[in-house]
């Protein structure tokens, strides 16, 4: 009809997923609504905040704002405040959610404002609840008449496979709808509603009738209290993540709830968007470079928006752009780089003619110049997803056929061959980051390649080689300049090398560790490392090193050779209030963790710490608190309840193979230790 819809954007992600909510006045079959954005004269309009796309509904809680966590987006602004810390996870079913379990913990208000008649009403939340979900415990409550002993309660029962029931009041009910039977604790995420209409009370689950019965209304008159993921008094939740809760003063109809389900399900293809029109938009960052190998055919498309036509200029003879479809394609003799530009043209849904142009570098290496080259194959048999930015260990030996050390340049002829002449490069020409982390033309040599991409679903091939005159003496900045951890690397210590007590830091931040109380350098996992003797040794990693920000991620080799506990910590007190820890304890097979608090967390990792085997842990603290783990390749998953406080910077250094705060250092051994300001996937 050409009237403007309401709508609230309930979470903006540039880049990733944004959540938009739309009040659509009617909803026909196969109906058609049009998104129109990019004028520069128009700003936000007020609906967009005011409530009024929720205009029948009196609390609407997306839990998405950590700032505000039981902000109401409905127009009677009825915010629900978090009682006993529930704890925020970033998987929601649609952005951030909230995990309550037995303490209490959830939103509750007592105070709801809006004179909202109880008669009729639609009570709906998204909830991931699983078979250890407690027994008759709350989802939601409604309380009547400023009487919270007064109340409607969405509940579990006591199956093991629990299923929603509907109460009012407790211990005794005076009404309940228990004819249901549905699983409401699948351990996905599903949408509960509770229904009041016309003098019968209802209960759906993901959008299907469950169960329904007359409800009398015992005189109650006005809703004015509203608790999710806990009940009122001291009534907790079933131990569960909840999620897009809405609270509607009218009765809806079973079309309405089942559109609902459908629409906000996950991975619902309930809306179809149709071809976008208008202008057309370059969304590669400027210089974003195009690679390619001498006399190679390359093929990259540009990435862009909209529709148009595509031109470029400056490219190397040779290459060329598909003006229809942006691809840059073509080979080229000539070795080297230079920028380029392309220009793309559109136009608006208006008709409005748009220009735009943006500066690419063309790069075109030669690896066949070289006399000596091997290809290394990562099947993607072995990559579960795809990877990027992957440091690589790349090990060199005369275990290679045909490999030989005197085949890299000497150009003083002095006998010593640097491997400064060493290079890798990607299929498609780019040359990669590298660190010769050991170079021993003796025996083994162990070089850390920065790979841009694993592939998952074709085997990745990189290409080693050497020998050629003139690359030894110019040695590129990136085989010592750390480059190969720069993704999100806060510290990495190969500890392989000690000079005057001193562990160097591989990372770009240079965090350099110090031995102390003699601690020394052995054998290691992966070529050498760090031993300790479990009497006083350890090593001291700075405090910086442990300071990487909220979210703390870090890997490393770890073996025990005899009573060892402590493995990395910047607490200043097991209960203090800073900094984070990980130990083994007294337990032959666990880990342990401290967040920025006492709350002390668990996992078996191992099958025996006594059998002096080396282990590889990769742990990660989220900002939430939430804990993630696995050793030797296999996943130890905490539940949503297992967590810790949220790390706080700490003052004090952090101590590989010790603690501040007790003298049951490690003995043992650690290699490849790194610290990051990312949690690694589990891949």
């Amino acid at each position: 009809s050409g009237s403007e819809l309401k709508y609230e954007i309930a979470n903006w992600n540039p880049a990733g997923e944004s959540h938009v909510w739309v009040n659509i006045p009617t909803f026909k079959s196969d109906a058609n609504i049009t998104m129109y954005w990019g004028n520069p004269n128009a700003g936000l309009p007020t609906y967009a905040n005011d409530g009024s796309v929720w205009n029948d509904y009196f609390g609407v809680y997306h839990l998405d704002d950590n700032s505000e966590p039981g902000k109401d987006s409905g127009p009677l602004t009825n915010k629900l405040t978090a009682t006993n810390s529930p704890v925020s996870v970033s998987n929601g079913m649609a952005g951030t959610a909230y995990t309550t379990d037995n303490t209490s913990n959830g939103f509750i208000s007592s105070n709801l404002v809006g004179g909202i008649r109880a008669k009729e009403g639609t009570y709906n939340i998204w909830a991931k609840t699983g078979t250890d979900a407690l027994d008759w415990k709350d989802w939601f409550n409604v309380a009547y008449d400023n009487n919270e002993s007064e109340v409607l309660r969405l509940s579990t029962n006591d199956s093991s496979n629990p299923q929603a029931k509907a109460f009012f009041k407790r211990s005794p009910a005076e009404w309940q709808l228990s004819d249901t039977n549905d699983n409401a604790g699948t351990g996905n995420w599903q949408m509960l509603t509770f229904t009041l209409s016309k003098g019968y009370a209802s209960v759906y689950v993901d959008g299907v009738l469950d169960g329904t019965t007359k409800f009398y209304f015992p005189g109650k008159k006005t809703v004015t209290g509203l608790s999710i993921g806990r009940g009122f008094g001291n009534n907790h939740g079933p131990n569960t993540t909840i999620d897009e809760a809405t609270f509607a003063k009218v009765g809806r109809s079973s079309n309405w709830i089942s559109a609902s389900y459908q629409n906000q399900k996950p991975n619902s293809a309930y809306l179809n968007f149709g071809n976008l029109v208008g202008p057309i938009s370059l969304n590669d960052p400027t210089g974003t470079e195009v690679y390619g190998k001498k006399d190679t055919s390359l093929s990259q498309t540009v990435s862009f928006s909209g529709s148009g036509s595509f031109s470029a200029t400056g490219l190397t003879p040779g290459l060329s752009i598909n003006a229809a479809t942006g691809e840059i394609h073509g080979s080229t003799s000539v070795v080297g780089s230079q920028n380029f530009t392309v220009t793309a043209t559109g136009t608006t849904a208006g008709g409005s003619n748009v220009t735009v142009s943006k500066q690419y570098k063309i790069v075109i290496s030669d690896p066949s110049s070289f006399p000596f080259s091997v290809n290394l194959t990562i099947p993607a048999s072995q990559v579960n997803s795809t990877l990027t930015d992957f440091p690589l260990l790349v090990t060199l030996s005369s275990s290679i056929s045909g490999f030989s050390y005197n085949a890299f340049l000497d150009s003083d002829s002095d006998g010593i061959r640097t491997g400064g002449d060493l290079r890798f490069f990607a299929s498609n020409g780019k040359e990669l980051s590298y660190e010769l982390a050991d170079w021993n033309t003796s025996g083994v040599s162990r070089v850390w390649v920065k790979v841009p991409t694993i592939s998952s679903s074709v085997d990745t091939v990189i290409t080693a080689v050497w020998g050629k005159p003139g690359t030894e003496t110019t040695t590129p900045d990136y085989a010592t300049n750390n480059s190969v951890w720069s993704n999100g690397f806060h510290g990495v210590w190969h500890l392989d090398k000690m000079v005057s007590n001193s562990l160097s830091d591989s990372s770009p931040n240079g965090f350099h560790a110090i031995s102390v109380n003699g601690a020394m350098v052995g054998s290691g996992q992966i070529g050498h490392g760090v031993i300790l003797d479990g009497t006083d040794d350890y090593v001291n990693l700075g405090r910086e090193a442990g300071n990487p920000g909220s979210i703390v991620g870090t890997s490393f080799w770890v073996k025990l050779n005899g009573i060892g506990d402590r493995i990395l910590s910047n607490k200043e007190t097991s209960s203090g209030t800073t900094g984070w820890e990980i130990f083994r304890g007294t337990s032959p097979t666990n880990l342990n963790f401290y967040g920025s608090g006492s709350q002390q967390r668990n996992k078996n990792s191992v099958s025996n710490w006594s059998a002096s085997n080396w282990h590889y842990v990769a742990a990660g603290y989220h900002a939430d608190g939430s804990l993630s783990l696995q050793v030797d390749g296999v996943d130890k998953t905490f539940s949503s309840t297992q967590t810790v406080e949220s790390v706080v910077s700490s003052t004090y250094d952090l101590l590989l193979g010790d603690a501040a705060h007790t003298n049951t250092e490690w003995n043992g051994a650690f290699d490849e230790v790194r610290i990051s300001n990312v949690v690694r996937s589990a891949d």
